[in-house]
């Protein structure tokens, strides 16, 4: 599946799915919905900022309530970055990159665990490798109530944040792929993308 919210929802949709992905972004989301909803797919969403908690927990609300309780897949692939030397982090910084790029992951997981018990089979996606070790722990603790819990690492994905910092993005990735080889990046979609957690039903 790649890492694009534009695509995802409709690869899904035609699979029957209902999706209710997020974006601080509104417009950005607005565009989405009534793209999805010109070619007939059945895909709501919500504005929400993921770092801020009382947010995190209205959009679970709205996923609990629009999908009858009930939620099969979580996709937590939220992103941020500040591009500076980590010398040069402020706390201020380094609280917001951890409470957009793993504490939102973890409380979303957290929120979201009584749909996706209550759907009796789910699953939980997730994207950085702060997050693998809390996939495999989830993995661990939830297997009894037959959730899975998975990590992705995807290539560089050219998304709105990416542009602001190079607007070739191929450029980009090329460097990246020099530096960590080829075989080690994978070929997912290049979109310019909103980008945070989806969830299933």
């Amino acid at each position: 599946m790649a890492f694009s919210l534009r695509k995802r929802p409709i690869i899904l949709s035609e699979r029957s799915s209902r999706v209710h992905p997020c974006c601080r972004n509104e417009s950005e989301l607005d565009g989405c919905l009534s793209e999805w909803g010109y070619l007939g797919f059945g895909v709501t969403g919500s504005v929400c900022d993921v770092s801020v908690r009382a947010q995190r927990e209205e959009l679970m609300s709205t996923v609990s309530t629009l999908f009858d309780g009930k939620l099969n897949i979580l996709i937590n692939n939220v992103g941020r970055n500040i591009r500076k030397p980590v010398v040069d982090f402020t706390a201020a910084e380094f609280s917001t990159l951890m409470a957009t790029n793993f504490e939102s992951v973890f409380h979303i997981s957290q929120l979201a665990y009584p749909p996706l018990k209550a759907s009796g089979v789910g699953s939980i996606g997730a994207t950085k490798g702060a997050i693998y070790q809390l996939a495999k722990t989830l993995a661990c603790e939830r297997a009894k109530d037959n959730i899975r819990s998975n990590a992705v690492a995807p290539r560089y994905i050219r998304t709105s944040m990416v542009e602001q910092v190079t607007p070739d993005c191929y450029v980009t990735i090329n460097r990246v792929e020099h530096h960590v080889g080829k075989g080690r990046c994978l070929n997912f979609s290049m979109e310019v993308i909103p980008h945070t957690p989806t969830a299933i039903h």
